[in-house]
């Protein structure tokens, strides 16, 4: 019975990157994994010259359809096209052969299975568009197809860019309501993180509180706005704490203290405070990069689809068996 991740999260969050260093670390480790390409728009196949090393697909969903192909055929936009794209992947024909690959890969491990008790390892690189995630159905049938013909058991990661996504009140709380629309959506174990923190210079990530695991969205906010508060809104002085921000956030945050009202301050306040008080937002650090902080998202994936109870077997047994021991 296979295991996998789905890695989701908006365009320019290193889903790719994530993919190909999460594979290598799992081929470190000894274990066998699989990265399947679910971006018809993908571009990094084949590797273009002097580019980064990136993963070689197991199956590539460009062999039915490729985003531009779509693009050009029915004239319409790369956005719809990706969605087109989905619904392609997960309509027969294509999903018919899409599963037959799977099981081809996860036979071809069955010996090795019986061998040393390595159950296969899927990760699944899902493209960067947010209504693929929040309004289209597509990812869940997805799902559904992968549990119940294959029997997977999947956790869904969630990648935001920690460069673009913290510097600003309305950015960090936009993030975590995206995130906990994906949660809603897709109904997979879920882990959060913040990607690319290795940018991120010591002092921004002091000033951000980005030590400890999971920053706290008050912390922040007031961190680069002292003011930010449910009667905040008018201050237009510039105070120590901004002279921490970097300058695209000073100029941007002077002028929303000047132009923008007191309610949507009011707004923003009571829309961090909606989303601190949610547990289930709690957000992973990692960088690629940094072996301990991808070591620490695999621990807390394996915990979350279950490998960590071996492989499973007909009615559960492994588990059972684990959880006896335990008693």
């Amino acid at each position: 019975m296979p295991f996998g991740q789905i890695v989701i999260g908006p365009a320019g969050a290193g889903k790719s990157t994530f993919c190909t260093g999460m594979q290598q670390l799992l081929q470190s480790l000894g274990r066998k994994c699989h990265v399947i390409n679910l971006d018809p728009g993908s571009m990094m196949f084949p590797p273009v010259e002097d580019a980064p090393a990136r993963y070689t697909p197991a199956v590539d969903v460009t062999e039915i359809c490729s985003q531009w192909d779509l693009m050009g055929r029915l004239s319409i936009g790369p956005n719809a096209a990706l969605v087109e794209a989905m619904r392609m992947l997960v309509a027969p024909p294509n999903c018919t052969w899409f599963l037959s690959r799977l099981k081809s890969i996860i036979t071809q491990n069955e010996k090795d299975v019986e061998e040393d008790g390595e159950v296969p390892y899927f990760i699944f690189d899902f493209p960067g568009q947010a209504e693929l995630i929040t309004n289209e159905p597509y990812l869940f049938q997805l799902i559904l197809l992968l549990e119940k013909s294959l029997q997977f058991r999947l956790v869904a990661i969630c990648l935001v860019d920690a460069t673009t996504a913290i510097f600003t009140k309305e950015r960090l709380v936009s993030s975590k309501l995206l995130c906990l629309t994906a949660m809603a959506s897709i109904e997979l174990p879920f882990i959060n993180a913040f990607s690319k923190t290795d940018l991120l210079t010591p002092s921004e990530k002091e000033n951000l509180a980005l030590e400890r695991e999971d920053p706290g969205l008050d912390k922040i906010c007031n961190d680069f706005d002292p003011d930010f508060g449910p009667d905040s809104g008018t201050s237009t002085e510039i105070n120590a704490a901004d002279s921490k921000a970097p300058d695209c956030f000073i100029e941007s945050n002077v002028m929303r203290k000047t132009t923008t009202r007191k309610s949507q301050h009011r707004l923003w306040y009571l829309l961090e405070e909606l989303v601190e008080d949610m547990p289930y937002l709690h957000h992973m650090l990692v960088a690629v990069e940094d072996k301990d902080s991808m070591l620490r998202i695999l621990r807390a994936a394996d915990r979350a689809n279950g490998y960590v109870f071996g492989g499973l077997t007909q009615g559960n047994d492994c588990i059972m068996g684990i959880s006896a021991q335990a008693l």
